[in-house]
């Protein structure tokens, strides 16, 4: 007696480098006329909800005959492809056999596969560059737009099966790699001429890592993927962090802001050896004898060395309802938050005062080179008041 066996065919992904097993059951073969195909066959369709990389097929013949020479065949159903196939001159064989094959066999999500297997008599075919079964598309089942082209055709025994053989097909898989995708924090923050680090993580196992458009001073650890070093200037940089494994290469922007530092914009501008020297490359230090301190020019991204009169505060008149004030225009680094600008308002250049009620921010407008702001303030008091002398000056202060 013959028949037709099916079954459910249910995929289990497992941990990378862990072979798996996927098999369909049962299928009595049909005792066939001499000369051609067996009918038994087993098979299914199926899909996979990630890659996987299939690395062996297999079989499990039971009371197979003398001659009987077992055949399995994967599948894409969606493209009409045979991806392998493997058969074994299996006289008297009984038991599971795995045939690994030369290259894994990558199946993705979308297709629909399927994995088929028969028996055959007869171990020799008419093709000596690679068995190929055109003449039994119909006893597989398969179906295919136009027909399948260079298959080769079995070379079938004289003689009928001598048994009614079981079968049943089988593969072995391993979860197929995927590019890594990047994983740790999207922002971070530094202070210039302060040792900062970061660490790119991915998942998917990366073995390399890279990052591009680093501030100056920063650099990549390709191998780890750690980012260190001391900015040399603040600024707002977007940086490409990547990770890459065999698979591919996965990539994220990272937004790296680096604040501005007293010790950052002194190691900007003065050597080594200036650094040394408090009369040069101290706070109170007036390199260029323009009687401008260090920190008055950090805090109005001046340049030490030379002359910033060009660069101080300006001060200027402004009519509001009819009333005149005093106004002040300065220049303030954004990311300075290691000092304080503090405008103040006098009438006798000898008590002075700030903050609400005493001055007023007219507006503060963000510059084009990034880092800095034009900020306008008027005193509150107008010009008119008492003698009709105000003053006013910046005050630059650090902790």
């Amino acid at each position: 007696a013959g028949g037709t066996g099916s079954a459910t065919l249910v995929i289990t992904i497992s941990a990378a480098g862990t072979p798996n097993l996927a098999y369909v059951e049962g299928g009595t073969l049909t005792n066939g006329a001499a000369g051609t195909a067996a009918t038994g066959r087993v098979g299914f369709n199926f899909k996979v909800t990630s890659s996987i990389n299939v690395t062996s097929l297999g079989f499990f013949g039971d009371a197979l005959g003398g001659g009987d020479t077992p055949w399995v065949a994967l599948y894409d159903v969606t493209t009409s492809t045979q991806l392998a196939a493997i058969t074994t001159y299996a006289a008297g064989y009984s038991g599971w056999k795995y045939i690994n094959l030369g290259s894994p066999v990558t199946l993705t999500p979308g297709d629909t596969y399927q994995i088929v297997a028969t028996a055959y008599w007869s171990p020799k075919y008419a093709s000596s560059t690679g068995f190929s079964y055109g003449s039994a598309i119909n006893a597989l089942g398969f179906t295919t737009p136009g027909g399948w082209t260079g298959w080769g055709t079995p070379a079938m025994s004289t003689a009928a099966l001598t048994t009614t053989p079981n079968i049943e097909a089988n593969f072995q898989y391993t979860p197929a790699a995927s590019p890594p995708v990047i994983n740790s924090a999207l922002s971070a923050s530094g202070t210039s001429g302060s040792a900062f680090s970061y660490q790119i993580t991915a998942t998917n196992t990366p073995t390399s890592y890279n990052a591009t458009g680093l501030p100056a001073g920063l650099s990549v650890n390709t191998g780890t993927g750690a980012i260190s070093g001391t900015p040399t200037s603040a600024g707002t940089s977007s940086v490409t962090i990547s990770a890459t494994n065999s698979a591919g290469t996965g990539n994220a922007t990272l937004t790296l802001t680096v604040a501005a530092s007293y010790a950052g914009w002194q190691n900007q501008w003065f050597t080594q050896a200036e650094l040394g020297d408090s009369s040069i490359s101290g706070p109170m230090a007036t390199p260029a004898n323009d009687n401008i301190t260090n920190l008055m020019k950090y805090a109005l991204n001046l340049n030490p060395k030379n002359n910033g009169t060009s660069g101080l505060p300006v001060s200027s008149k402004t009519t509001v309802s009819g009333q005149d004030y005093l106004t002040l225009t300065y220049t303030k680094v954004i990311s300075a938050n290691d000092i304080t600008y503090t405008p103040e308002v006098t009438d006798d250049m000898a008590t002075w005062s700030s903050g609400a009620g005493n001055v007023v921010v007219v507006s503060t407008t963000n510059n084009q080179d990034g880092k800095t702001q034009t900020v306008v303030v008027r005193d509150a008091t107008p010009m008119t008041t008492a003698n009709g002398k105000r003053f006013m000056h910046l005050k630059v202060s650090s902790p």
